[in-house]
């Protein structure tokens, strides 16, 4: 057989990817040469399910002093094992995942007593089961050694009240639990038991604070990432975080008040979060089912956005960027607004703070958004006010419908003879095409336009 002439490495890499740990086990009965090859390359043997007993046995052998990963099922674990056979695997264990509910997660972890010096990855998933909790994590859970722990991770599962987890060196934390609200208190100490934290993804049920004592706010310097989502109540965690780092950010809301801004979510003090407060993009979407507003940066961005399911459809004229959001956009370069919905454009968008911007895409129906780049005059005083002066670039993105040429035209005009001429204007999506008169006309006012 042509299988059998294969060298011994490139044999055990083919049975690298197996379908299941079946295939390793009857591939050891084939032959001789197969079975000696097999066994003689541990690192096929690291993916260890503590389950079935036998097989468990097994794999912990032949793996030998290969780092292991690990998982615990408590649907096929052997009830007697734990206590019954060696546990010292857990000092050569990289990565570790629980998936059992509450009551069994904490008699395993009660087990696993022994330090784990090379774990890397810890993971408690109770998901399966509508069970959710507290789990008090036993005082000698791993032997209060793991120092090599980078990523911690809860699902359906609170590790609060906390005591003796190693998560000096943690940088990479997911939580979600649906089941019993976590105190602001009890959060914010969790947080701080980890100052190394680069990566954040919060879904969790958190109480407001309440009192007239507002909770001091930690400092995580090292954090570039944060994901939160507060399944009820108007507690805004990122008010009590200050990351100098941070320059991602994701906000969902499912608070129950239609008028919440960027004002009313992002923390009022720039050494918060000091790379989102200065956006060199913008794309802001509007649309009746949900709301949704991303800062773009070279490096990150800032994304808010709201559940039309759990949250009410917000009134037309409500928008996220308002006069009172705690961010300035005098760096910005390049804007999108979109606007594909049937609704009115946005009113209250702070077109004057866009001094800078070079690059303007406005997506949906024309008529409704060309009057955002359209000069006005102040009836009061005669001052003419020309929007994003700056604005080198026009790309109207076209959903449905025809395209206003003649009301571009003017636009253009008027900005040109404000001294504020654009230099070219790129027409997208779906539109009828202009007549020769139309396309001459806004010739000239832009030195280029371009019909795709």
């Amino acid at each position: 057989m042509a299988a059998n002439r294969l060298p011994p490495e490139l044999l055990a890499k083919i049975l690298e990817f197996r379908h299941d740990d079946r295939d390793l086990i009857s591939a050891t009965h084939v032959c001789v040469r197969w079975r000696s090859t097999l066994l003689s390359t541990p690192l096929l043997w690291t993916e260890v399910a503590i389950g079935d007993l036998d097989r468990t046995l097994t794999y912990l052998e032949r793996s030998k002093n290969a780092l292991l990963h690990v998982s615990v099922e408590e649907s096929s674990l052997d009830s007697g094992y734990f206590s019954a056979h060696d546990m010292s695997w857990i000092g050569r264990t990289d990565s570790l995942c629980i998936y059992a509910d509450r009551e069994q997660t904490k008699s395993i972890a009660g087990r696993l007593c022994l330090p784990a010096p090379l774990l890397q990855s810890l993971t408690f998933d109770a998901s399966f089961d509508d069970v959710g909790g507290y789990v008090q994590i036993p005082h000698k859970f791993l032997g209060r050694q793991a120092p090599s722990l980078r990523k911690l991770a809860f699902f359906s599962v609170s590790p609060i009240p906390v005591v003796n987890l190693p998560l000096q060196n943690l940088t990479n934390l997911r939580w979600t639990d649906q089941s019993p609200m976590v105190s602001i208190a009890e959060l914010l100490a969790f947080l701080a038991l980890a100052p190394l934290l680069e990566d954040i993804a919060l879904a969790l049920r958190v109480e407001s604070t309440t009192g007239p004592e507002r909770p001091r706010a930690i400092t995580l310097s090292k954090l570039r990432k944060l994901v939160w989502a507060n399944d009820e109540g108007p507690f805004r965690l990122i008010s009590f975080i200050i990351a100098p780092e941070l320059n991602d950010l994701s906000i969902h809301v499912t608070a129950d008040n239609p008028h919440t801004s960027l004002s009313t979510l992002l923390p009022p003090y720039r050494d918060h979060f000091p790379l989102l407060v200065e956006p060199t993009a913008l794309r802001y979407v509007y649309q009746s089912y949900g709301r949704s507003c991303h800062f773009t940066y070279p490096s990150g961005c800032l994304v808010v956005y709201e559940d039309p399911e759990i949250s009410p459809i917000a009134p037309p004229t409500d928008n996220w960027l308002s006069s009172n959001t705690p961010i300035s956009f005098w760096r910005t370069k390049e804007l999108i607004v979109d606007w594909s919905d049937d609704h009115p454009p946005p009113g209250d968008i702070p077109i004057e703070q866009f001094k800078n911007l070079e690059n303007l895409e406005l997506v949906g129906e024309m008529d409704r958004l060309l009057h955002i780049i359209q000069p006005n005059r102040n009836a009061t005083s005669g001052t003419l006010a020309v929007p994003f002066p700056s604005l080198l670039e026009l790309r109207p993105t076209i959903r449905k419908g025809g395209f206003p040429f003649e009301v571009l035209a003017e636009v253009l005009r008027e900005r040109k003879e404000a001294g504020h001429g654009v230099e070219t204007v790129h027409v997208t999506g779906e539109y009828q095409g202009c007549s020769t008169e139309e396309y001459w006309e806004l010739m000239k006012f832009v030195n280029v336009l371009m019909l795709d």
